[in-house]
């Protein structure tokens, strides 16, 4: 028809609507790391691992994680446990200190008897882990699954940070007899000798260990040669020690500290011998 305009073909008709990627992209990058804005942005959950190479670049940029963690936990305190205890969490280095920073929000997200063996585990090194199982002992005091993480950091020397932390706590007796018959022998043994504590040498007898009540004074009187421990041994063991008084002067190598056990051994004739005896030999 002479008077129609000739019409432009038509747009090919969309059979789908276009969908907008689901992550954030890359970290931007600003001095220092990638920009912080961009941890409000992502899908934390669904980025995990975006998310752990932002943090790591953080890090070895210096720049503090702290406070985008806890906006990220703020949002979902899941991911916060996933990314510093989930499977593919990175252990040791600054991560370890990001967990002790973070505690409480990785409290949040796990049971404490899971979580602080979680800790432990990705800890990086005995001194990290060490530090775990202070804060789990700061935090929870005599929780009774401490006895486990104890054992998996301290190893043979397992009760000795909770007996150290809790010495001065009113229920410190009970506590020492609870690790002697747990596997603390060897832990107790140094937590009556420095300082030296009645209670820890009340919980060997009570054990009748005789040989670790004989290690711990002889320790215990070497660091402190004028602390009462005959006077202990004796209310705890009975007042003929003059055997045990034998044994221990053989252990005592400072001769100081043999001195001053002088006056403990009146009722101790063979021991009163041996002193002499050491004393002679000098």
């Amino acid at each position: 028809m002479s008077g129609d305009t000739k019409r432009p073909p038509s747009a090919p008709l969309l059979l789908e609507e276009p969908t907008l990627p689901d992550t954030a992209g890359p970290p931007p990058e600003v001095d220092g790391g990638p920009d912080v804005r961009w941890f409000d942005e992502i899908n934390a959950r669904a980025e995990l691992p975006a998310v752990q190479a932002a943090i790591e670049a953080r890090l070895l940029a210096g720049e503090p994680c702290e406070p985008v963690l806890r906006r990220l936990g703020g949002r979902d305190p899941l991911v916060i446990t996933e990314l510093l205890l989930g499977p593919r969490a990175t252990a040791g280095g600054a991560w370890s200190l990001l967990r002790l920073e973070l505690i409480d929000l990785l409290e949040l997200g796990m049971r404490p008897s899971a979580l602080y063996l979680r800790m432990a585990a990705v800890a990086g090194d005995p001194e990290r882990a060490a530090e775990v199982l202070a804060l789990a002992i700061a935090r929870h005091r005599d929780a009774p699954w401490i006895r486990t993480l104890s054992g998996r950091v301290e190893g043979p020397m397992r009760g000795r940070a909770q007996l150290s932390a809790l010495s001065e706590s009113p229920g410190f007796g009970a506590l020492c007899r609870d690790w002697y018959q747990a596997g603390g022998r060897a832990a107790l043994i140094q937590i009556a000798a420095d300082p030296p504590r009645l209670e820890a040498f009340a919980a060997l007898a009570e054990a009748e260990d005789r040989e670790a009540l004989i290690e711990a004074a002889a320790l215990a009187l070497s660091a402190a040669p004028t602390a009462p421990v005959p006077a202990w041994l004796a209310a705890v063991w009975g007042p003929d020690l003059d055997e045990m008084m034998v044994q221990i002067i053989d252990r005592i190598e400072a001769p100081p500290a043999r001195a001053a056990l002088l006056p403990w051994l009146r009722g101790s004739p063979r021991a009163l011998q041996q002193l002499r005896a050491a004393q002679r030999e000098r």
